[in-house]
């Protein structure tokens, strides 16, 4: 039922080839036609495990007929099969992959196991950052964000044979490098408003610190230093790395909050301070004493928050 590709001659004359569809289950055969003769014979059906739907024959080296059909596989996306209808995933080693901390080179060579004439080597899925799959195979690379990152990785050779492997890559955080400074919830402020600021120990690549075991305080510092602040010199972190703190600051303008121990610094946080809300008036020039009957020069008044 509706041949596909072309035949393969062995040999000994005789041919072989592919349907399209027909078969036990509809979805295709593979079939040889004897030498000097008439007679059809289906050496399989596809049944959608081995494949489906097959593209055609070709012979190898070796005399063995491989091909690929369209569904079947991982995600039912193409799979290779056999002259006899078996499926020829020739298997990829390893199956399972190590894990690796961010920042730590990281190889593993998928193609070991590829049979002679590959044609290349192809990822479904997103790879971690940092990491790359060559054409021959190898997953090679510095990653830097920590996470499981799940994907597939496809081969095939040129005769035909096909092989997919699902891997799961676990990248967990590299060494303790730094602590990250954050504002709760937003990097400006009103004067007099207290706001959060978080502080978690992490990676070179800034991926948090889940097992911490750096010094249990650390310094924080503000720049410029500012009048009526309501600021710690000093913190806790807990054992994931984690601390928090509440201040206040009365003078608007931009500041620089940072947190540090030791070699380990932090990335510094720019926060801006705007004014509260008027609450008062001010003489912006304070008049001095006059003699009587002179003009007084202009007299401005400035509208101030609580500060």
């Amino acid at each position: 039922d509706d041949p596909e590709g072309s035949l393969v001659m062995d040999t000994a004359g005789n041919l072989y080839g592919t349907t399209f569809g027909g078969g036990q289950y509809g979805i295709g055969t593979i079939f040889e036609l004897k030498y000097g003769t008439s007679v059809i014979t289906s050496l399989d059906s596809f049944n959608g495990t081995n494949g489906g739907f097959p593209r055609g024959l070709t012979e190898d080296s070796s005399g063995d007929l491989l091909g690929t059909a369209y569904y079947g596989g991982y995600g039912w996306q193409g799979v290779g099969y056999t002259g006899d209808g078996t499926v020829s995933e020739f298997p990829l080693n390893p199956v399972g992959l190590p894990g690796v901390g961010a920042g730590t080179a990281y190889q593993q060579n998928l193609g070991a196991s590829m049979p002679s004439g590959s044609s290349g080597f192809s990822e479904i899925g997103l790879l971690p950052a940092g990491l790359s799959l060559s054409a021959t195979g190898v997953l090679a690379g510095v990653p830097q964000s920590a996470g499981n990152y799940t994907f597939a990785v496809d081969a095939i050779t040129n005769s035909g044979a096909f092989s997919t492997q699902a891997y799961t890559l676990a990248v967990t955080p590299g060494a303790f490098s730094q602590y990250l400074v954050t504002p709760q919830p937003l990097d400006t402020t009103q004067a007099g408003d207290g706001f959060v600021v978080s502080v978690q120990a992490a990676d070179a690549y800034g991926n948090p610190i889940t097992s911490y075991q750096g010094p249990s305080t650390v310094t924080t510092t503000i720049a410029p230093s500012s009048a009526g602040a309501t600021f710690p010199s000093s913190m806790a972190i807990n054992s994931s790395g984690f601390g928090l703190f509440l201040a206040t600051l009365d003078q608007a303008g931009s500041y620089t909050i940072s947190a540090g121990s030791g070699t380990n610094s932090g990335n510094p946080l720019s926060i801006t301070v705007t004014s509260g809300p008027a609450v008062k008036l001010a003489f912006a020039a304070q008049p001095i004493s006059e003699p009587t009957g002179v003009t007084l020069p202009p007299v401005t008044v400035q509208v101030e928050d609580a500060y």
